[in-house]
């Protein structure tokens, strides 16, 4: 097992969100093997078993994506910041005054880059929030 590939590829997804890299693992070590995807436990710690663990995880009903989801619901301009971002390709940023940028980093929507842009959190967030 090559970690540091592997490690490298939870965090293409993640971006390090510690629930995020948590359950890819969770689901790698329980679920993959019992469910007959994989053979044995060191078959599953492969970038494949990390794409079908991430797999898993955006389709499932998780207790994290239903509170994401149930703040997009109660707070529409967050929903349209997300859409611009995503669809749109519009560029904001950073601005401690703007409250909805402010909404956004808070429920960890966004994160701020080195250029002071904000754009999603992580590519599971992207593609969860490319549904909406």
């Amino acid at each position: 097992m090559d970690t540091g590939v592997l490690a490298s590829v939870i965090y293409d997804y993640t971006s390090g969100y510690p629930y995020l890299v948590s359950r890819i693992c969770k689901l790698m070590d329980e679920r993959l093997v019992q469910e007959g995807l994989f053979s044995d436990e060191k078959d599953v710690w492969t970038k494949e078993g990390i794409l079908k663990a991430v797999n898993i995880l955006i389709t499932e009903r998780d207790t994290l994506f239903v509170s994401l989801m149930e703040k997009l619901d109660a707070y529409p301009q967050l929903r349209d910041v997300l859409r611009f971002i995503l669809f749109q390709g519009k560029d904001f940023f950073y601005n401690p005054d703007d409250e909805v940028i402010n909404i956004a980093c808070m429920f960890g929507f966004v994160k701020v880059t080195e250029q002071n842009r904000v754009e999603v959190a992580n590519r599971i967030f992207e593609t969860l929030a490319s549904e909406l």
